[in-house]
C-alpha cells in the first residue's frame, strides 16, 4: 500500500466533501438539527424523558419503542440526564447521517469516469480506503461537535459531578464515531454498485427499514427471523446503551467486525467494476 496516496486521497476526499453541495447541505442540516435538540434539552427535554410514565403520551410512546423502562432508568437517573439523551438520539440519527455524509464516497466519480485519470496515480485500493476514512472523519467530525455541545450543556446543567460528567462523555462520544463507521462503509456498497450517490443512500436506507420491518413484525409469528436484524449494527443499541462492561465491549468490538465486513463488501464490488 502506498500511504502517501493513501494520505493525498483522505485530504483530497475531506476538501471535496467541505465545498460540495452535498457536504454544505449536510453540515448546515446536522448543525441546525443538533441545535435545536440540544436546545430541547436545555430546556427540560432530558428531564421529562427520565420520567417515563409522566412524560406525555407521545414521549411515552416513542421512549418504549427505543428502550424498555428498566433501561430508561438506569441511562436516565444513573448517568447525566442530558448526555445520555444525547447518547439516546443519537445511537437513532447515526445511521440516517452516517448514510448520508458517506453517500459519494466514489459514486459519483464512477459514473462519470473520472476516475480512469485518477487510478494510474493511486491503487483501487488506496482509491477505496482513502474515500472511505475521508467520508467517516468528514462524519465523525459533525459527530464530536454535536458531542462537545452536548458536553458542555451536561456541565452546565446537570447535577452531577464534572468528572462524572466527562468521563460519560467520553464513552458516549466514543460510542458515537464509532458507530458511525459500519453505516458509512454500508453505503459505500450500494455506491459501488450503482453509481448515483442519492440512489446509493435510498439503497442503504431501504435495507436498513427492510430488516427493521421483517425483524419487527414477521418475528411475531416466527421468532427465528428476529435473528434477520443482526445483519446490521443497530441490532446492538440496547448493548452499547447498558451498563454491563462485557456487553458493551462486545458490542463495540461487533462495531469494527461490521465495519470489516461491510468494507470488504464493498472492495469486492468496486475492484470488479469497470470504471
Amino acid at each position: 500500500m502506498n500511504w502517501r496516496s493513501l494520505l493525498v486521497v483522505v485530504r483530497y476526499d475531506l476538501a471535496y466533501a467541505g465545498r460540495s453541495a452535498r457536504g454544505i447541505l449536510f453540515g448546515v442540516f446536522y448543525v441546525m438539527f443538533w441545535a435545536w435538540l440540544l436546545w430541547k434539552l436545555g430546556t427540560g427535554l432530558s428531564e421529562f424523558l427520565a420520567r417515563p410514565g409522566e412524560s406525555g403520551a407521545f414521549l411515552d410512546l416513542v421512549l418504549s419503542y427505543m428502550l424498555d423502562s428498566e433501561l430508561a432508568g438506569t441511562i436516565f437517573r444513573e448517568r447525566p440526564a442530558t448526555l445520555s439523551a444525547f447518547f439516546l438520539i443519537g445511537l437513532y440519527t447515526t445511521p440516517a447521517f452516517s448514510i448520508w455524509g458517506g453517500s459519494d464516497q466514489l459514486a459519483s466519480h464512477i459514473g462519470s469516469r473520472h476516475l480512469r485519470f485518477i487510478v494510474p496515480r493511486c491503487g483501487r485500493f488506496e482509491l477505496y480506503l482513502g474515500r472511505f476514512l475521508g467520508s467517516f472523519l468528514f462524519v465523525a467530525a459533525f459527530t464530536l461537535l454535536a458531542g462537545l455541545g452536548a458536553t458542555i450543556l451536561s456541565l452546565c446543567i446537570d447535577d452531577a459531578a464534572s468528572g462524572a460528567v466527562l468521563l460519560h462523555a467520553l464513552r458516549v462520544n466514543l460510542t458515537l464515531v464509532a458507530y458511525a463507521a459500519p453505516f458509512t462503509a454500508l453505503v459505500a456498497i450500494f455506491g459501488a454498485l450503482t453509481a448515483v450517490p442519492a440512489v446509493a443512500a435510498i439503497c442503504a436506507y431501504g435495507a436498513l427499514l427492510s430488516v427493521k420491518i421483517i425483524s419487527g413484525l414477521l418475528a411475531i409469528r416466527i421468532p427465528a427471523i428476529g435473528a434477520v436484524a443482526y445483519l446490521f449494527p443497530n441490532s446492538l443499541q440496547t448493548m452499547l446503551l447498558g451498563s454491563d462492561a462485557g456487553k458493551v465491549a462486545g458490542a463495540t468490538a461487533l462495531l469494527f467486525v461490521y465495519t470489516a465486513a461491510y468494507f470488504a463488501m464493498g472492495w469486492l464490488g468496486f475492484r470488479r467494476r469497470n470504471i
